[in-house]
């Protein structure tokens, strides 16, 4: 393949990206979904872009340039994107949410177990190391309830203020601190020494 192959191949490539997200987003756009998560306002905005791209690629478009087709892609998704983004965030909340409940639930119940079933002499966590995991469950918890009262308030067309990607990190802040614990080798438990040394038997001379 010569430089003008390639380059024409490169060029039809950014020509098809852009006349396929066109024809995506304008199907995409009048969905109960997403009306939900946007404004009348920019979803005109957005409708009468698609529009002009479309009238574009089928007359000054066919003789356009690579770089302009990227370009005009551009533009467009920063316009779709807060919208995808506030509609992706609206279903994968949920399961985040359940999710980082579910660990905070379990955590817990895994230090009361220790707690509960052994002393502080025989388990192999000290109270320290515990209380440092339930104090982190606590920061998070706080945090995570924090943000729903502010989720609940936040209208569904403007970006929320909690998304997966926060309880994901605080999911990884959770589990760096419990597998920090569980993987902790455990202590040696000393032998138990002897009070007294066992007696020998007396020989018969000693008897004599």
């Amino acid at each position: 393949m010569d430089a003008s192959d390639l380059q024409r191949r490169v060029r039809e490539e950014a020509r098809n990206n852009l006349e396929a997200f066109v024809y995506r987003v304008r199907d995409l756009i009048e969905n109960n979904e997403v009306i939900l998560v946007s404004t009348d306002n920019q979803r005109a905005e957005l409708s009468s872009k698609l529009s002009e791209t479309s009238d574009w690629l089928y007359e000054e478009g066919e003789k356009a340039e690579t770089d302009e087709f990227r370009l005009r892609l551009t533009n467009l998704k920063l316009l779709e994107q807060p919208i995808a983004f506030r509609r992706e965030e609206r279903d994968k909340l949920p399961g985040a949410i359940f999710t980082i409940k579910t660990a905070i639930n379990s955590t817990r119940a895994f230090v009361e177990e220790i707690k509960t079933n052994t002393t502080a002499e025989n388990r192999y966590y000290t109270d320290e190391e515990l209380n440092k995991l339930l104090n982190i469950v606590g920061k998070v918890e706080e945090w995570l309830n924090e943000k729903l009262v502010l989720q609940e308030k936040t209208p569904p067309h403007v970006d929320p203020v909690l998304t997966s990607t926060d309880i994901e990190k605080k999911l990884n802040e959770m589990e760096r601190e419990f597998l920090h614990l569980v993987s902790k080798k455990p202590k040696k438990v000393k032998a138990k020494t002897k009070t007294k040394e066992t007696e020998q038997p007396k020989s018969k001379h000693e008897e004599l």
